[in-house]
């Protein structure tokens, strides 16, 4: 099992390569993870990530913050609106 986390100070998505094929996402970005330009940043990378993967088959998305899974997305926004 390999963790991979965002290259940021202030990485609020984790993502840990359970095999080849099985990736878990973990978002975490409390109080109740919001999505801000950071986030939407992080959260592109990884998807950039998986989509050059091509052995990846399964992607699990959590939340590491208790009782918020993922509060307010925009993900048509343009990262400056996101403030």
């Amino acid at each position: 099992m390999t963790t991979m986390t965002a290259p940021t100070k202030n990485a609020q998505i984790r993502v840990t390569r359970r095999s080849l094929a099985d990736w878990r996402v973990t978002i975490d970005n409390p109080p109740i993870n919001v999505m801000g330009p950071e986030m939407v940043q992080q959260f592109q990378e990884v998807i950039d990530a998986l989509e050059a993967d091509e052995h990846v088959r399964v992607v699990v998305f959590d939340s590491a913050v208790d009782d918020y899974y993922l509060n307010h997305s925009d993900f048509t926004a343009k990262l400056e609106e996101l403030t």
